[in-house]
């Protein structure tokens, strides 16, 4: 989304809190650097278990002109005792770039701390964006890591990026 030189990114945050002695905390970073830009980015964070934290960074960065990211993450603690945390970093350096990410990291068993690294970076014209998705589980010693690279070529093509994290064990 392209907006007037000087302007404000929009940032809409949306926290709901549906159990007791739960407290979600969300922090959105928003930067446009450069002339014409407009990033905008939603975050949805739901916590619906007792005891359960969340923490959720999104910084989203705007470089070069007419370029409008757009950053989903959805978040959500479904066990007591866990503790996801989930950071996104989205960057759009080159002009008329549009990059899509949509983040659902999930754990749905106890005492579970995963951490999602999500880094998409479109560094070309007409390119498609590189999604690194890192996923650590604390739990009996697992390590799982998870490297997705999505490239698309076509000229005015639109790219979109699941990204699902799950922990079972």
């Amino acid at each position: 989304m392209d907006q007037e030189e000087e302007s404000d990114p929009v940032v809409l945050v949306q926290a709901m809190d549906q159990e007791e002695e739960s407290g979600p905390v969300v922090l959105v970073q928003g930067m446009d650097q450069e002339e014409e830009s407009g990033p905008v980015v939603l975050v949805q964070a739901m916590d619906q278990e007792e005891e359960s934290g969340l923490v959720v960074l999104v910084q989203a960065m705007d470089q070069e002109e007419e370029s409008g990211p757009v950053v989903l993450v959805q978040g959500m603690d479904q066990e007591e005792e866990s503790g996801p945390v989930v950071l996104v970093q989205a960057m759009d350096q080159e002009e008329e770039s549009g990059l899509v990410v949509l983040v659902q990291a999930m754990d749905q068993e106890e005492e579970s701390g995963p951490v999602v690294l999500v880094q998409g970076m479109d560094q070309e014209e007409e390119s498609g964006p590189v999604v690194l998705v890192q996923a650590m589980d604390q739990e009996e010693e697992l390590g799982l890591v998870v490297l997705v690279q999505a490239m698309d070529q076509e000229e005015e093509s639109g790219l979109v990026v699941l990204v699902q994290a799950m922990d079972q064990v």
